[in-house]
């Protein structure tokens, strides 16, 4: 199931790795993500998404993380069992990328 949502983007880290039968390739992007009041919840809590390939690291290192990083984004939720993986299927910032040019 495809869920649209809107985040806060707080980083991204790429990760890329093997072991055993374990192949791992991907940026972990950071956001906070809002709490589900129907349980009770308030405010908002960070969660890890896993998104494309550890390559992609490049679509976020000209955004500007000392302002807030809002993205439209459209998650995959897949249900493994009893539990829930939450996966990053796209993103469309709503910043523009910084003019890293110096002068």
């Amino acid at each position: 199931m495809i869920i649209p949502m809107q985040l806060e983007i707080t980083g991204a880290v790429p990760s890329k790795f093997e072991i055993d039968d374990y192949v791992q390739d991907c940026v972990n992007v950071s956001a906070l993500v809002p709490l589900d009041v129907s349980n009770g919840g308030v405010g908002r809590g960070a969660q890890v998404f896993p998104y494309k390939t550890s390559e992609s690291i490049s679509e976020f290192q000209d955004l500007d993380f000392s302002n807030p990083v809002i993205a439209d984004c459209q998650v995959e939720m897949i249900i493994k069992g009893k539990k829930t993986v939450l996966l990053l299927q796209s993103i469309k910032f709503k910043q523009s990328a910084v003019n890293t040019a110096k002068g």
